[in-house]
């Protein structure tokens, strides 16, 4: 019984350990524990020396790295403003990004699922390339379908909140109606702070509840901003594949692929001239790379890699890549490694034969075959 109960114990301290070190190393505790630093340096410094409570410290200490700074809590000694300064650029740099970053993680996924559900509704349309009734890529809508596909949920979701909010704001703070404290969480979300409005410092649930909307509501509209970037990112790549689908179509096009000028075009030279052609592949950039690491590691000039020296242990020494090697392992190793070992995703592709093209269809988990029409008269 002993040794089973210290198998057991040392089992559990096992996974605890390993639990405690996935936490150490994630983003998660280090968010954390930089907003504790920094709001109890807020609470033991500035209420010591301005005679600040707690919880106007707190709230202080949210207005100032959010950047809200309503101007109802502020230092008034010269040495208490020129920790202050340090006080602001650590907040903005430092621990507000993270806490931001913080509360993505759970917004980001509630955006994701509501776009699914909208696109549930208002599905989009997508081109068959290979006939066998799945979808290869997405076909691009108007602008203001698109973003207003992508966007409806995060925005109804941030108006959802602040009106909450609001209320609360009213039952925390008697003398504000429904539209003065409409009003202050709208202008707070923005970060703007015309300080007309402020609640009543010598109120705790106020002051509490104002730290927390700041929380919220900045990195809700800060989210909202980042889904917008990422949705013009992503129909810009929606764009490349339909303009790629389009140019396979037209003849002074592949011809200008055939760089052998054999009358002929390989697979490998089709798929690498159409992505240098659409912006994809960048030749001097990508391309060159590429192309001189082929040359290097083909060590006998036979235009062919021989594998079993890149198997080797020395492989590297072989080629000579092993400076370049502990280089980047000294400067980025790790995060190279989290790149590597990212799964990657599936990629549509327009490298099947052009001849099986299919219509543009309304969303369907299967899309029917036919033929394809030109893809600007079939966008909403």
């Amino acid at each position: 019984n002993t040794s089973l109960e210290s198998d057991a114990m040392q089992l559990l301290l096992q996974t605890l350990g390993h639990h405690i070190g996935k936490l150490t190393e994630s983003s998660i505790l280090m968010a954390l524990v930089t907003l504790v630093c920094y709001q109890g340096f807020a609470v033991v410094f500035f209420a010591n020396l301005e005679g600040w409570t707690w919880d106007q410290s707190l709230y202080f200490g949210m207005v100032t790295m959010s950047t809200v700074g309503y101007g109802d809590l502020y230092p008034t000694h010269w040495y208490s403003q020129l920790v202050g300064i340090l006080f602001i650029l650590v907040g903005i740099v430092v621990v507000f990004g993270q806490i931001i970053d913080l509360v993505n993680l759970v917004i980001v996924p509630l955006f994701q699922k509501s776009r699914d559900l909208v696109e549930r509704l208002m599905p989009a349309h997508y081109v068959d390339i290979t006939g066998d009734g799945t979808p290869d890529f997405k076909v691009p809508r108007r602008r203001p379908i698109f973003y207003g596909k992508g966007l409806a949920g995060p925005i109804l979701m941030l108006l959802l909140f602040q009106f909450i909010s609001a209320a609360i704001f009213t039952a925390v703070e008697p003398e504000w109606d429904l539209w003065s404290a409409w009003w202050y969480v709208m202008v707070t979300a923005s970060t703007v702070g015309y300080g007309d409005q402020s609640v009543n410092k010598e109120n705790t649930g106020a002051l509490i509840w104002a730290s927390i909307h700041i929380l919220l509501s900045v990195g809700l509209l800060a989210a909202i901003i980042g889904d917008l970037e990422v949705l013009s990112e992503e129909r810009q790549e929606l764009l490349k594949q339909a303009a790629c689908f389009e140019k396979c179509f037209q003849k002074e096009t592949l011809q200008s692929l055939d760089i052998d000028q054999s009358g002929k075009l390989s697979k490998h030279e089709f798929v690498l001239s159409m992505l240098v052609k659409i912006g994809k592949l960048d030749p001097q950039k990508d391309l060159r790379v590429l192309e001189n690491m082929y040359d290097r590691m083909d060590v006998n000039k036979k235009g062919s890699i021989d594998l079993s020296s890149v198997e080797a242990s020395d492989g590297l020494q072989m080629m000579g890549f092993q400076d370049a090697h502990k280089l980047l392992q000294r400067c980025v190793g790790r995060e190279v490694q989290q790149i590597m070992e990212k799964p990657q995703g599936r990629r549509s592709s327009v490298t099947g034969s052009v001849s099986s093209v299919s219509s543009v269809a309304p969303a369907p988990e299967k899309c029917r075959a036919a033929p394809a029409p030109e893809l600007e008269r079939t966008a909403d």
